[in-house]
């Protein structure tokens, strides 16, 4: 009878715990999660932050949290599975009555875009482990990863001599009308800027030698096709992460020269129909305001870049155009070849590998290095 009797008040004392824990786990009982900071480039590592308060006596010897996020965003020291594009990530503690705690995780922004915590949720259990108890937590936690801008002078180079040097000058832009002597020819300099008394002199084709000088503007344009047959979603995904990554770079130099820049895509930022033009602008905040646009730019195209060059941007002014694309079409170098009859310098800048044998000599053409396996 006594043994009965106290295992009876065991599972009595098992059953009140079990149901006081139930109640009063996350009374009192405060989470929040946030990242140290609102923007961060892409490849850099920042901090998530993690508190957890516990205002009443009652102990919670278990509590995990889930969170659910981009597998982009990669934490380091976790216990974490990816599932297509999203990262759930398990962190546990264990505290006592009255008992604050604060964790910090570091995280390795992996890729452009914004991500956020899109919901967290948080379990807990009784002394004996009998249940679990969860509560779903609401967080505004939210990081916008910019492109990482592409080293112009390193990672460009002429379509015409891949396996070269690479021609990329720090300051792309030059204005005809401050020369600095004269030079050699190298592919892809224009005809028009060819010095014929100098070339008569030296006995081979040598060129104006053109100053940079700020009054000047930049057109950067943005092809999100990448095939020709990509008409809504994009089939080769790395490559436009390139393509954006090289606008990145381009926008970037302009920091360094003062140049007003315009930015043009085929593509909008609510995924539909249509192309997205900015206004022209000059100045860190602006060029950093692009950057924001590119790291919500989703990778969905808005019309095919035929269309983009003959209507959307073809009464655009700019003394220099830069088109990023990853293939070429003939409306691409006849529209830089009208471009150049009147008189702007135009560069055509492809993210793939070319076959240089395929590439129009009267063209200024530039690709991305290939990386070294």
């Amino acid at each position: 009878m006594e043994v009965l009797f106290v295992v009876l008040l065991v599972v009595v004392l098992l059953i009140g715990q079990r149901i006081v824990f139930a109640k009063l786990s996350f009374k009192k009982f405060d989470y929040s999660c946030a990242f140290n900071v609102k923007e961060a480039m892409q490849g850099e590592e920042i901090r998530l932050v993690e508190k957890v308060t516990n205002r009443k006596l009652l102990p919670l010897p278990w509590l995990r949290s889930e969170l659910t996020t981009s597998r982009w965003l990669e934490y380091a020291g976790t216990q974490s599975m990816v599932t297509g594009d999203t990262r759930f990530v398990n962190s546990f503690f264990s505290m006592g009555g009255k008992q604050r705690t604060t964790r910090s995780w570091k995280v390795k922004c992996l890729k452009r875009g914004v991500f956020p915590i899109e919901k967290c949720m948080l379990l807990t259990t009784d002394l004996a482990g009998m249940g679990s108890t969860s509560f779903a937590v609401k967080t505004d936690a939210e990081l916008t990863v910019l492109p990482k801008p592409c080293e112009l002078t390193e990672e460009l180079t002429s379509a015409k001599k891949i396996g070269g040097d690479v021609v990329v000058r720090r300051h792309y832009l030059t204005d005809p009308f401050h020369t600095a002597g004269v030079r050699e020819y190298a592919p892809g300099d224009p005809l028009n800027r060819v010095h014929w008394r100098a070339t008569a002199r030296q006995g081979q084709i040598m060129v104006h030698n053109d100053e940079c000088t700020a009054d000047q503007n930049l057109l950067l344009l943005m092809n999100m096709q990448s095939r020709k047959n990509d008409f809504s979603g994009v089939a080769d995904e790395f490559c436009i992460e390139d393509c954006i990554r090289i606008c990145a770079g381009y926008l970037d130099d302009t920091l360094r020269t003062g140049i007003p820049v315009r930015f043009g895509v085929n593509a909008t930022l609510d995924g539909e129909n249509g192309h997205l033009v900015t206004e022209e602008f000059a100045g860190r905040e602006h060029v950093l305001d692009v950057l924001r646009m590119l790291a919500r730019l989703p990778l969905k195209v808005g019309e095919s870049c035929s269309d983009f060059l003959e209507s959307s941007v073809r009464n655009l002014e700019a003394s220099d155009i830069v088109l990023v694309t990853s293939f070429f079409t003939e409306e691409m170098f006849a529209f830089a070849r009208e471009r150049q009859a009147a008189g702007v310098r135009v560069k055509l800048v492809c993210a793939k590998a070319l076959d240089e044998s395929t590439l129009p000599e009267d063209l200024d053409i530039l690709v991305l290095r290939e990386v070294p396996a």
